[in-house]
C-alpha cells in the first residue's frame, strides 16, 4: 500500500497521504500519535490515536495474524528444502552444487506458487458451489 499513514484520518477513509515527503511520527504519553510531514518545503502536522485494530487486535485479527506467520515459514521451509535437494543430489565443485541449490530454490518456488494457484482456484470453486446453492432456495 502506498502513502503515508494518517492518524488523523476519519475512520472509513483509506488513511494515506500521498506524494513525496518525509515523515517524523511521535508517540506521547497519552497515547496520541503525532505526524509531521514535510513535503516540497510545506509542513502539515497531524495527530490522532492509534487504530484500535493494532492496540487491541480481536482474536479474529489475532488468529489471522497467525496464520500468517505459519504460511510464511511453511513457504521458508519449502525453499529451504529445494535449495537442500539441490545440493545434495549434485556433486562436483562447490559453485556446482551451489548452483544445483539455486535451482532447487527456484523449483520450490514454481511449486509453490502452482499450489497456491491451484488452491486459489479449489477455494473459488468451492465458494461459487456454495453460493449457487444457497441461491436456488
Amino acid at each position: 500500500m502506498a502513502g503515508t499513514w494518517n492518524p488523523s484520518a476519519e475512520k472509513g477513509t483509506s488513511g494515506r497521504l500521498m506524494g513525496r515527503g518525509r515523515a517524523i511520527y511521535t508517540l506521547d504519553e497519552s497515547g496520541v500519535v503525532d505526524l509531521e510531514y514535510h513535503q516540497r518545503g510545506s509542513t502539515k502536522r497531524f495527530s490522532g490515536a492509534i487504530p484500535r485494530s493494532v492496540s487491541d487486535p480481536t482474536p479474529k485479527e489475532l488468529r489471522g495474524r497467525a496464520l500468517g506467520k505459519r504460511i510464511l515459514m511453511g513457504y521458508v521451509v519449502l525453499l529451504l528444502v529445494g535449495f537442500a535437494l539441490g545440493v545434495a543430489l549434485s556433486g562436483g565443485t562447490l559453485i556446482v552444487r551451489l548452483a544445483w541449490g539455486a535451482l532447487g530454490l527456484f523449483v520450490a518456488m514454481l511449486l509453490v506458487a502452482l499450489l497456491a494457484q491451484l488452491l486459489n482456484v479449489g477455494l473459488a470453486v468451492r465458494h461459487a458451489t456454495r453460493h449457487n446453492e444457497n441461491s436456488t432456495d
